[in-house]
């Protein structure tokens, strides 16, 4: 049994609510603690979510410059230089 804060009626253990006045009963310690608990642990996982997609969103958008750089540069990759191989006779 818990008593109101607010007009001291007796109220079941687990009741929400006053059954004298209505008023919202607290909830105890430990279940506060849970919440709160709770509530950390998912705004951790939306946060670690949000890294992870940002870092696929980061590794499309490099990969679709490399592809365009490889793309616009008639086959070869832009940001190495291009060479030319040769025979040992000197024909291309």
């Amino acid at each position: 049994m818990s008593y109101c804060d607010r007009c001291g009626s007796k109220n079941k253990k687990n009741a929400p609510f006053c059954q004298g006045c209505g008023k919202p009963l607290q909830k105890n310690a430990r279940e506060k603690d849970a919440e709160n608990i709770r509530h950390q642990s998912i705004r951790f996982f939306i946060r670690e979510r949000r890294k992870l997609i940002l870092g696929i969103i980061i590794t499309i958008l490099i990969c679709g410059l490399d592809l365009a750089l490889y793309i616009l540069s008639d086959g070869h990759f832009a940001l190495l230089p291009h060479r030319t191989y040769t025979t040992h006779w000197g024909w291309r």
